[in-house]
């Protein structure tokens, strides 16, 4: 039996994209799977599972920056370009490297509030990962 030796509490991460550190310009980072699944029931009567295969997105609110090197305005000029993203893990849990399409992210959003935008990126293939 696996015995449980590290609790994860993401109080911080580190998100590079390319060369560059952005992890002030998010919160909340995730990388989140997908697995379509399905049953039917053949002619027998018998359900017979379905599973197909597992895609990823990255999801996180980001800080809406429009400045000369923000991120939002740089999303919305690149639509459709792939980046590499590495999501660092607290310690020495390790490395998640993966590749996105920018897309366009949200233009304002409620008043008197912090300009966030909910971002959702799909990811080519799967995370790797590597040690810290």
């Amino acid at each position: 039996m696996a015995v449980v030796v590290n609790k994860t509490f993401l109080q911080q991460c580190s998100l590079d994209i390319g060369a560059d550190t952005y992890t002030s310009a998010f919160r909340d980072p995730a990388i989140v799977p997908t697995t379509v699944e399905v049953s039917v029931v053949d002619a027998a009567g018998n359900s017979v599972p379905f599973t197909g295969t597992t895609t990823y997105v990255f999801t996180a609110s980001m800080y809406q920056d429009w400045t000369a090197t923000g991120l939002a305005k740089a999303w919305a000029a690149n639509e459709g370009a792939q980046a590499t993203i590495k999501y660092k893990l607290p310690g020495v849990q390790g490395v998640f490297t993966i590749t996105v399409v920018l897309k366009p992210v949200q233009i304002g959003g409620p008043t008197n509030a912090v300009a966030e935008s909910p971002i959702s990126l799909p990811v080519v293939g799967k995370p790797v990962w590597a040690a810290a």
